[in-house]
């Protein structure tokens, strides 16, 4: 039997200066990671994709996805994920390990949003044209500040990736009654902390 591998962000980083984070646009990551990703696998680190152009679909722990403009995911670590994309797809994708993250923001955890708390939680989010143009824009920044040699350029990272996150919190509050959940994510939650 085969088993799933578990990828770590270190495999897709070919020198870049910092470990903990990875960005790139899709057609990019789509070559640099082709060895690794052409199969279900996981991964031990956070991951959000926004794809901009093309079709397809993401199956994430046996639940499948059509992937299309506008759609924006979110994965945890463990999860098993593969993807069949046409030719034309184009997007954003950036991973962090918990650390990275957390380090920075003592108080905020990342799994206090809701996608990444639960496994249950939808894992894709379907964006309006006006909501793609601002996560575009953010996105879009966050990999000019990768890119960068800036001062506190980890804390603009975080700081976008923050507005990535709080944003998405937002539009599935909108669909899922958030509220009603709480309760089964906090016993959730705490078992995942003991």
């Amino acid at each position: 039997m085969n088993s799933i591998s578990v990828l770590h962000i270190e495999l897709f980083q070919s020198g870049r200066n910092t470990s903990d984070f990875y960005f790139n646009n899709m057609k990019e990551h789509l070559v640099v990671g082709h060895w690794h990703i052409e199969k279900p696998h996981r991964h031990d680190f956070y991951a959000a994709v926004l794809f901009t152009k093309g079709k397809g679909t993401h199956e994430i722990d046996f639940q499948k996805y059509d992937v299309s403009k506008g759609s924006l995911f979110f994965l945890s670590p463990g999860q098993i994920h593969s993807w069949e994309l046409s030719d034309d797809i184009d997007g954003y994708i950036f991973f962090c390990s918990q650390e990275f993250y957390e380090m920075h923001y003592v108080s905020q955890k990342l799994r206090n949003f809701p996608f990444f708390g639960s496994v249950s939680f939808p894992r894709k989010l379907q964006l309006d044209a006006d909501e793609l143009e601002k996560n575009n824009t953010i996105f879009q920044e966050l990999g000019k500040e990768h890119q960068s040699q800036n001062a506190m350029k980890e804390g603009l990272i975080l700081s976008f990736m923050s507005q990535i996150f709080i944003n998405a919190t937002r539009l599935f509050s909108k669909d899922i009654d958030l509220r009603s959940s709480s309760a089964s994510l906090s016993y959730f939650k705490h078992y995942q902390e003991f």
